[in-house]
């Protein structure tokens, strides 16, 4: 009994010791159901320009430290505004004159570290080009913020926050006025 105990706190302890690789990205989002794409058709495409993938950066002394998301930013981002478009009524295909081309231009957290505390920056800059017939709309959407913190910055909190700045980025591309008009 003694003997399992020890293996397990030892394979705890290993588990915690063990770094960070990937940041779960999972945007919060509340879709509300309409019929403000009734009967119309579009085909989506959503493209990661940013030149480094990563999702957090930490930056500490002379070091730094880069996580992803284990999921391709671009292929969370499609799968969410397609849920969001079908449930406002918008069929997707690929065959259809009007086009939604998401282009992701950035989509990060920073941390700077010290030895009392940090800084967090995010920054989210979408690109939305909708080409319907002869007329093209092209619209920014960007999200900045930034959080202090005392000692080490943790990983869960600046997980949490760039979800909630990516679900708010994904709902307001959902809920543009334009968008919805330049769509026939």
């Amino acid at each position: 009994m003694k003997k399992t105990l020890v293996l397990l706190a030892a394979a705890l302890l290993a588990a915690c010791a063990t770094p960070v690789k990937h940041v779960i990205v999972a945007p919060l989002m509340m879709y509300t159901p309409s019929k403000v794409y009734l009967n119309k058709e579009a085909s989506l495409t959503v493209s990661d320009a940013r030149a480094s993938k990563n999702v957090l950066t930490i930056n500490k002394k002379d070091q730094a430290t880069y996580l992803g998301s284990q999921e391709a930013l671009d292929t969370i981002v499609e799968r969410e505004l397609r849920i969001g478009l079908s449930k406002k009524g918008l069929t997707l295909n690929g065959g259809a004159n009007n086009s939604i081309n998401v282009e992701i231009k950035q989509a990060d957290t920073v941390v700077e570290q010290t030895m009392t505390d940090y800084v967090a920056k995010n920054e989210f800059n979408f690109l939305v080009t909708v080409k319907s017939g002869e007329k093209t709309l092209t619209k920014t959407f960007k999200i900045n913020g930034e959080n202090n913190g005392v000692l080490n910055a943790d990983v869960a909190v600046m997980e949490r926050d760039y979800n909630q700045n990516l679900g708010k980025i994904i709902a307001r591309i959902l809920q543009s006025a334009e968008i919805q008009q330049a769509i026939k």
